[in-house]
């Protein structure tokens, strides 16, 4: 009984493999082609801003000290982050002794 329960098993997924696949190959198609349109979009608009920032040296000099003033917020933020909670922790060494 179990080998004819395998037969009538691979028809009907064979039939629906066949049924699937020629859709699964279009989408996966327009996928790659959307990917591939959208990795050069983005390739071309990066060229153009090197390409500017190569033309224009005090904009690259500016870009440059945004990032670094960024980074240091960042970086100061998480550092109060991380003394807050250790300020938390004496705390809870205060109030509730060990």
């Amino acid at each position: 009984m179990a080998d004819w329960t395998g037969i009538f098993l691979s028809v009907p997924i064979g039939i629906s493999i066949i049924i699937v696949t020629p859709k699964f190959q279009d989408w996966y198609g327009s996928f790659s082609k959307r990917m591939a349109l959208r990795i050069r979009t983005t390739k071309q608009s990066e060229y153009n801003q090197v390409v500017s920032y190569k033309e224009n040296p005090h904009a690259f000099t500016q870009y440059l000290i945004a990032i670094i003033l960024q980074e240091i917020l960042i970086a100061s933020l998480i550092a109060v982050g991380v003394g807050f909670l250790l300020w938390l922790g004496q705390l809870s060494n205060i109030f509730i002794p060990a």
